[in-house]
């Protein structure tokens, strides 16, 4: 039987490469890192890992570095990139001017939302809403679930006279 008093127990191993426990305990599974347990009196046996591993993980995890001369480093940064020079901040208000030209007149759109229709229709939204659930109103149910009504069903829609069901509903009661 090996000597396992040498060995590394986890968080020593973990300390020694300057990896996490957790990255430690991760490798153990996938048999990149050999272990051992080594039995205790009275308690659990400890998981310990040979001082080879931590060596080898340890070259692994350890990039190599280039020291340059000392008179081949910059003295002082250029003045373009120094932390003093004030960052210039985008103009909003230009920003709101372009977006604004973007949009698309009401007057100018083939197909308009239910919030739309119903400022063109000079209804409530919700009123466009029933109108379109009863399917009084055409509309095309885009793939998102948001429905889209022509211009021309809003040109060619006449109100019912009357009112619609809920309003004949009401009268009926009274």
């Amino acid at each position: 039987m090996e000597d396992l008093s040498a060995w590394l127990t986890i968080p020593e191993m973990a300390a020694a490469t300057g990896k996490s426990i957790r990255s430690i305990e991760r490798l153990i599974p996938l048999h990149k890192i050999i272990v051992a347990k080594r039995p205790v009196q009275g308690m659990k046996p400890v998981t310990v890992i040979p001082p080879e591993e931590a060596e080898k993980h340890r070259a692994v995890l350890l990039r190599p570095t280039v020291d340059l001369p000392s008179d081949t480093l910059p003295l002082r940064q250029p003045a373009r990139l120094s932390a003093t020079a004030p960052v210039r901040q985008p103009d909003l208000g230009a920003i709101l001017k372009a977006l604004d030209r973007l949009r698309v007149p009401l007057a100018q759109k083939v197909y308009l939302t239910e919030k739309e229709a119903a400022s063109y229709l000079g209804l409530p939204q919700s009123e466009v809403k029933k109108l379109l659930e009863a399917g009084t109103l055409p509309s095309i149910r885009l793939s998102n679930g948001w429905r889209r009504i022509a211009r021309t069903a809003l040109e060619n829609y006449t109100p019912l006279a009357g009112g619609t069901k809920r309003t004949k509903e009401r009268k009926k009661e009274s």
